[in-house]
């Protein structure tokens, strides 16, 4: 082969010469298989060996293209090439391939790191791409060659679905990759696919390896009735799929009594035996019969059944095969075909066709036969595939209890509510209509059309989704979220294929349907959000998307103020599930999560203040002299409260104050007679500010802003002059007024002026008293907001302003910084938990103690992001009733516990702080 190749240069003419020595050499073995000159094992060895082949010498083809363009890929630990590997999977990977089979493949590569590049006549280096890349396009070159129609025809249909994670996954996998798929993620089903797995080219030391994974992978221990009922409802579903084909009881491959019953009798029992008898891991089906017999696993009478049932129903495809050289494997229903076939396939009638009456005769007899002995092999086939299987596993029944009956069964429209409802009991599903909800799924509606295939596939995921179901807070809504997206996508199937060979998607999206209302009706609301909240940009560490979605804010070029809205709010959006996904799925901790919801909220804050300031600059025209400096250059824009400590949460207001220097000299180019209106301006600004963060007209409204606490309260102007600023602290300020300011910082706008301004807010901390009026005033001030607490009907206790919640432990971490204000730089800026730390380092508080009281506010601080996501309350409000106590351990990343252990925890929690408090504050 590699020769007739190499008399060509270009690639389409070795493309072409390839064809046609293929071609040339199936029509040599099909004549030999014709004329019975060569047994079955020989015919698909030597159709398996033309297929190596020809994959080899295409793989070559595709490298040496590819390494002109990129180089060679290198390791990343140094300068050793990485390698490739083809395994073949299936028949190919048995070295039992048919005359039309597709060739199952699987692509590995040896290690991470990037390819050498390429250097041009002018010893310019270009190309290099990472190795996760070059094999990516080695692996879709070697496809495209081997399967694209050409001149010649084609090669080989290839299948790739075999690989990990299968359709939806990655086209080429590093070998380790692979081994963190099969040992942690891979389903049981995969092993009697791995079973067969086999190097057919690229590096020999790489296709050991993984043919040495493949084995520890498919010969790991197994509890047989597992196994066994795994592989039993792996045929039903295929049942289902031939069941609802026109040609269920004629086809010799997928049928009642066919191949893959053959197949899975074998494979299964290889698995089982395997691991303690390595003699009977074979790939072949028919040497694994024999070693199976070998070792009495079967008995002769049955290993002679499977051998003579396998090589006549292989037969019969290769006999349908070489006829019109396409896939098939269903037995034809006309006489003549039927008898046409058993000839091919070297059946005689038992009178011989001249002594037959006639020629008619002699066809319905050889048909008859043909078909009775089909039918006779296929129900023996199926009889010992049921005493195998499905007896077995329902003998062995204890050891599979804990599964319990199929979930497939809540699809059927015989199932009753009575029988729905303990079903899905299981799941944590409490209304029986789920049921319904998964009909309508699996077999659409008439506004929502499933396929078949799309039938098939919800069927694969219903175990997988169901058990992200009752993984998260609210399995019922996960269900419904997730019929409501289906319904908004309009393509059941395509999303079906892509969840179905893609399980890391599927539990994502139900986690988030069954977490988060508001998430999962922003989803349905605009579907194709998905393909970017599955990008790998949301799972990077730090958040790149940040940066880039700062930088298109303030690259919006439109001055259109309702294309600004849309903008903020679908970027907003966007960002906010994807700090909400990666909460979701336990990639973030709440703090961390806090800290990117507040890195979102300063970038749009910085936008709208960049776009008002744009949008009020044009009302200067008639006062100007010159064209002026940015109208922020004396306005600046500061966060308090969650915001100013960076401790953003779910459903948390902005709390912003605006400052204004309208005593400076005005911006350049604005004229004397134009600085009186410089202070409404600056209001326009702020007013303007607020609109594109709250205002719903594109949508829902990004934020909620509160701009009450700036000095004054919300009865003095909405932005405060510098002067006046400075004046309302040079007086001797309320503590609490310094309490608010601690932990604030500018966000937008003049930095040095929003600084300045920081700096008179802390500077007036001396002139509060000390540390007994101090603590006095925050006792005051604590009693008064604990009077405040009004709890709604489903709440046991407030956790922020209730006794022991988290006010309790601000306020003591504010105290430690009025008070020690002197004595470390920076103290006011820092949050409570840096706070407990620096109090610990100084001697001011016990470590113990200070440890105590970070582990306490790390507790209510995640209690409060779980109920803002999953209770949607803004109300910081610890449950009284078991539905959403039972959500809240449910939350993510929560440890399975008991609605009593939670609340007996938050009690122990709130206990403690208060009794801090009381020591540290007195009282």
């Amino acid at each position: 082969m590699t020769e007739v190749v190499g008399l060509f240069r270009d690639e389409q003419s070795r493309r072409d010469a390839l064809c046609r020595y293929q071609r040339r050499e199936l029509l040599r073995i099909g004549l030999r298989d014709l004329m019975d000159w060569a047994s079955l094992e020989q015919v698909t060895a030597e159709l398996s060996d033309l297929a190596e082949a020809t994959v080899r010498t295409a793989l070559g083809l595709c490298e040496t293209r590819l390494q002109g363009r990129f180089g060679s890929p290198l390791c990343g630990d140094g300068p050793a090439p990485s390698g490739f590997a083809v395994i073949a999977m299936g028949k190919l990977g048995g070295h039992e391939l048919n005359y039309s089979s597709d060739i199952d493949l699987i692509f590995i590569y040896e290690s991470p790191g990037k390819t050498s590049g390429v250097v041009d006549r002018t010893e310019h280096h270009s190309g290099s791409i990472s190795n996760q890349e070059y094999f990516a396009k080695l692996g879709a070159d070697l496809i495209d060659f081997l399967s694209r129609h050409g001149p010649e025809g084609h090669l080989y249909r290839v299948d790739m679905r075999l690989r990990p994670e299968g359709a939806g996954g990655a086209l080429a996998h590093s070998l380790a990759a692979c081994q963190n798929y099969y040992l942690e993620r891979a389903r049981l089903w995969e092993r009697i696919a791995m079973l067969k797995a086999r190097g057919i080219a690229g590096s020999p030391a790489l296709v050991e390896q993984f043919e040495q994974l493949a084995a520890g992978f498919v010969f790991a221990p197994a509890t047989p009735a597992v196994l066994l009922a795994e592989t039993a409802r792996l045929k039903d579903r295929i049942d289902h799929e031939v069941a609802i084909s026109d040609h269920a009881d004629r086809e010799v491959k997928r049928g009642r009594g066919g191949i893959r019953e053959i197949e899975f009798i074998v494979a299964t029992l290889e698995i089982l035996h395997g691991q303690d008898r390595p003699q009977v891991r074979e790939r072949s089906t028919l040497a694994a019969i024999n070693a199976l017999a070998g070792e009495r696993i079967l008995t002769p009478e049955d290993a002679r059944l499977l051998e003579s049932a396998y090589r006549f129903f292989r037969q019969i495809e290769h006999a349908l095969q070489c006829v019109a050289w396409r896939q098939t494997h269903v037995v034809p229903t006309d006489e003549s075909e039927q008898a046409a076939l058993a000839a091919r396939c070297g059946i005689r009638p038992a009178k011989s066709v001249a002594q037959a009456s006639s020629l008619c005769m002699s066809r319905a007899e050889l048909a008859a036969h043909f078909e009775a002995e089909r039918r006779r092999l296929a129900d023996a086939v199926h009889r010992l595939f049921d005493e195998i299987f499905r007896a077995t596993a329902h003998r062995a029944a204890g050891e599979v209890a804990e599964q319990g009956p199929s979930p497939l069964r809540l699809l059927d429209s015989d199932c009753s509510a009575e029988e729905a409802a303990a079903l899905l009991a299981r799941w944590r599903l409490r209304d029986p209509t789920i049921a319904e909800s998964l009909r309508r799924l699996a077999r659409g509606t008439p506004a929502l059309f499933v396929s078949a295939e799309g039938q098939r596939r919800f069927e694969r995921l219903l175990p997988a989704f169901l058990e992200s179901c009752r993984r998260s807070p609210w399995p019922d809504n996960a269900v419904r979220h997730f019929e409501a997206f289906i319904g908004a996508c309009g393509d059941a199937a395509g999303y079906y294929r892509l969840l179905d060979g893609n399980s890391s998607v599927l539990d994502l999206l139900v986690r988030l349907f069954g977490t988060s209302t508001q998430m999962a009706q922003r989803l349905i609301a605009d579907p194709g959000l998905l393909e970017s909240l599955v990008a790998a940009e949301t799972f990077e560490t730090p958040p790149k998307w940040l940066g880039q979605m700062r930088a298109e804010l303030t690259a919006c070029g439109t001055k259109d103020s309702d294309a600004r809205l849309r903008a903020l709010r679908d970027l907003s959006i966007l960002g906010s599930l994807r700090v909400g996904v990666r909460y979701i799925l336990g990639l973030a901790s709440s703090s961390e999560t806090a800290q990117t919801l507040s890195a979102l909220a300063d970038a749009c804050v910085e936008a709208a203040t960049l776009w008002a300031s744009e949008d009020l600059a044009s009302t200067l025209v008639p006062l100007l002299a010159s064209p002026p400096s940015p109208l922020t250059s004396h306005f600046a824009v500061l966060a308090l409260g969650k915001l100013g400590r960076r401790e953003l949460t779910f459903l948390s207001d902005l709390d912003l104050v605006f400052i204004a220097d309208t005593s400076a000299s005005p911006p350049a180019g604005l004229s004397p007679e134009g600085a009186p209106a410089l202070e409404s301006l600056f209001t326009r600004i702020a007013e303007r500010l607020v609109f594109y963060l709250t205002d719903p007209a594109a949508g829902s409204a990004p934020f909620r802003v509160d701009a009450r606490l700036r000095p004054e309260g919300a009865s003095s102007p909405l932005v405060t002059s510098l002067r006046r600023f400075s004046r309302h602290f040079e007086r001797s300020p309320d503590v609490w007024e310094i309490q608010t300011y601690l932990g604030a910082r500018t966000v937008a706008g003049d930095r040095r002026l929003g600084e300045h301004a920081l700096r008179i807010a802390t500077g007036a901390i001396p002139r509060v008293g000390g540390a007994v009026q101090v603590a006095e005033a925050i006792r005051s001030m604590r009693q008064r907001l604990e009077a405040s607490v009004d709890l709604p009907a489903w709440a046991a206790a407030d956790f922020k302003r209730g006794r022991g919640g988290l006010v309790d432990l601000e306020f003591i971490a504010q105290y430690v910084q009025i008070i020690h204000a002197n004595e470390r730089d920076s103290l006011s800026q820092a949050v409570p938990r840096e706070v407990f730390v620096i109090a610990a380092e100084e001697g001011w508080l016990g470590r113990a103690e200070a440890e105590s009281l970070t582990d306490d506010y790390e507790f209510l601080r995640r209690l409060e992001t779980d109920v803002r996501l999953v209770l949607e309350s803004r109300q910081t409000c610890f449950p009284a009733d078991s539905a959403r106590l039972e959500a809240l351990i449910h939350a993510p990343g929560r440890q399975p516990s008991s609605p009593e252990s939670l609340r007996s925890e938050f009690e122990q929690v709130t206990q403690r702080v208060r009794r801090r408090f009381t020591q540290i504050l007195g009282g």
